[in-house]
């Protein structure tokens, strides 16, 4: 996750403090890693994933929502 997000930044041409970095890594990975072990599963992944996608969290995909994501 940190060699992807330093990727992104540099092919984006943004840069980040190095902590500042750091403390959006350890959001993302709290808030993913629900069972607070030290891998994220599969089912952490997508359901992390779907909670993005599903915009108003009413716990369904409306197609409103979908379009939004392409």
């Amino acid at each position: 996750m940190i060699a992807g997000g330093r990727k992104y930044l540099a092919a984006n041409g943004e840069k980040v403090p190095e902590a500042e970095f750091m403390k959006g890594v350890d959001e993302i990975w709290t808030e993913v890693n629900t069972n607070g072990d030290k891998y994220i599963s599969s089912m952490e992944l997508g359901n992390a994933v779907y909670r993005l996608v599903d915009q108003n969290g009413d716990g369904t995909l409306e197609p409103k929502e979908l379009i939004e994501l392409v």
